[in-house]
């Protein structure tokens, strides 16, 4: 089955077991349905965009195309509430910032079992892999188009529905990638931070504060 295919079967499941589970709500209420993006790690259309259901009294039934961010939550939830019109809840950019791994429990795992069996061992990660997705990433999405720049400078640029070809370095595309660069930002450096969970994870993937400086504040 193809992608199209799978994606419909698998909304109008959804749509069945939304409604099961909305009948258990008072007459009145409204319910937020939402997801994340799955385990496949690249930016085409079908990863970037993920199920959000809306379901409540006076809510009309229909699809909406424009983009919404879940930073934006909180503009929605209060133009639901207030019976607001919610063109205000949409934007013509979101970004997302994919952050290293230094919170407190990471950082006591990795203490207490050393990185190697924490990460191979245990969970089965190789360096390579962990240096394509584990490290602070910026994403930039707007419609038909995502962008991504990781703490390396390794970047990547896609268009269109299904496109799975980087066009970093295609010249064309070179002001339009460069407007987004700039969207992204800059990254916030571990070392200047004091962030030693964050610092020590780079240094066992092989990765110098000098090799992330030009992306970092």
């Amino acid at each position: 089955m193809d992608y199209a295919k799978n994606a419909a079967a698998s909304r109008a499941h959804l749509d069945k077991q939304l409604e099961w589970h909305h009948g258990f709500l008072p007459p009145n209420a409204v319910s937020i349905y939402m997801s994340d993006h799955g385990g496949e790690q690249n930016l085409t259309e079908q990863n970037v965009n993920m199920p959000f259901k809306v379901i409540g009294n006076g809510i009309a039934p229909g699809a909406e195309k424009r983009l919404f961010s879940y930073k934006d939550m909180h503009k929605l939830i209060e133009c639901l509430l207030s019976s607001k019109p919610i063109d205000e809840c949409f934007t013509d950019y979101a970004v997302v910032d994919q952050i290293d791994p230094y919170n407190k429990a990471f950082g006591q795992n990795i203490r207490e079992e050393g990185w190697n069996h924490f990460l191979y061992e245990r969970k089965r990660l190789d360096k390579e892999y962990l240096k394509r997705y584990i490290q602070a990433t910026k994403i930039v999405t707007s419609e038909g188009e995502h962008y991504s720049l990781n703490i390396l400078g390794e970047e990547a640029y896609y268009r269109d529905k299904g496109c799975k070809d980087n066009l970093v370095g295609n010249p064309f595309y070179a002001e339009r990638i460069g407007e987004l660069r700039e969207r992204a930002g800059k990254f916030c450096n571990p070392w200047k931070e004091k962030r030693q969970v964050a610092v020590d994870f780079y240094e066992y993937l092989g990765i110098k504060e000098k090799d992330i400086a030009a992306q970092c504040y």
